[in-house]
């Protein structure tokens, strides 16, 4: 893959962070390309901080011991979700057709999902290119949230639950417009509900992905929000 702010990727490079991120870690939003709209902060399972969120961590930490035979047990208000599944890339995200990258697009949005469940990011930015703003944002939110702030939410899951057909934006790189929908969520430490983020609504928006096809695989150039 090419540097991210290279000659090839001159009109995506830098796409704001949209599904709450950039409001998650303080960063200044940047225009998208010329044919894209100025994007605003859509929430997207990532948390929301508090306006009066302290600075200081919350005494407690998530714990990950496994439940009994390794079984997937969900969130609730005193402990973190154990042995959350890992998603898994389908054969048909590999296939360079529309039908390919709508599968490999779900793919990526429950890689997001795993990273704010677990704390781990790594999945969402080894799908993605290195210079894709959104990726990396993500694993740094997850890690903030949930390692640094001992943070675990319950529900806030993000499902797609509608893909366009792909706007090609550049050679090799497509734009698609997907809609999102974002469940409730609720924050918890050791101590109780999370003093540093704020309980969400279910909300649905549109939202852009772009994509390039590399090595036999799909990748996310970046992501952001679509202005409503």
């Amino acid at each position: 893959m090419g540097a991210f702010f290279g000659l090839k990727r001159s009109g995506v490079a830098a796409r704001a962070l949209g599904f709450g991120v950039a409001v998650l870690l303080g960063v200044s939003a940047c225009s998208g390309p010329p044919e894209t709209p100025a994007q605003t902060s859509i929430p997207l399972g990532s948390p929301t901080p508090l306006a009066s969120s302290p600075s200081s961590s919350p005494s407690g930490s998530p714990t990950d011991s496994p439940s009994p035979n390794n079984a997937y047990v969900p969130a609730t208000s005193t402990s973190p979700a154990k042995n959350v599944p890992r998603p898994v890339l389908p054969a048909l995200a590999k296939k360079k057709t529309f039908e390919g990258q709508k599968a490999f697009i779900k793919y990526w949005m429950e890689t997001y999902n795993y990273a704010f469940d677990t704390g781990d990011g790594t999945l969402i930015t080894q799908i993605s290119d290195r210079g894709c703003v959104f990726c990396k944002a993500t694993q740094d939110g997850a890690k903030k949230m949930y390692l640094d702030r001992k943070t675990w939410r319950i529900g806030g899951g993000a499902t797609v639950t509608s893909i366009g057909q792909p706007t090609l934006v550049q050679p090799g790189i497509s734009r698609f417009t997907i809609e999102v929908k974002d469940e409730p969520a609720q924050y918890f430490t050791a101590s109780g509900p999370s003093s540093h983020y704020k309980p969400k609504i279910r909300k649905t928006a549109s939202s852009y992905i772009w994509l390039e096809y590399s090595g036999g695989v799909w990748r996310t150039v970046d992501a952001g929000a679509k202005n409503a």
